[in-house]
């Protein structure tokens, strides 16, 4: 597994968050990115739209099925990453940086997992 940046969280279900002052960014890890195939598609959340944690936030279609990703915490959309819409594709070659999804004004913290238990649980 490519080592993963510290200054985020990582949730068991594939999606890593990023705090930047009072947004969250939020993508999908390396890991995710590495089982899609031909990623076809990405429909991202609507700016303004409120969210839950735990809720679906995004799609991702593939060759193959399309894929959830949950909101990390509860709070508003902000921004999404126009880029994906026209190059889906950037999901799957930069997950960690291009290709993050989308922006939230998070309404209290979240609690994810450590870069290292993050990797540990995906070891197992």
């Amino acid at each position: 597994m490519t080592a993963l940046p510290e200054d985020r969280r990582y949730s068991p279900d594939d999606a890593w968050a990023r705090r930047e002052g009072p947004l969250v960014r939020v993508g999908v890890t390396p890991s995710l990115a590495a089982a899609l195939r031909g990623v076809r598609a990405v429909s991202l959340p609507v700016v303004g739209a409120r969210v839950q944690a735990g809720a679906p936030l995004c799609t991702i279609e593939d060759d193959k099925a399309t894929l959830d990703v949950y909101a990390p915490c509860d709070g508003r959309v902000s921004g999404v990453n126009a880029a994906l819409v026209a190059d889906p594709g950037l999901l799957r070659r930069d997950p960690l940086e291009a290709g993050w999804l989308c922006l939230l004004e998070a309404a209290g913290d979240f609690v994810l997992l450590e870069a290292a238990a993050y990797a540990r649980r995906r070891a197992h």
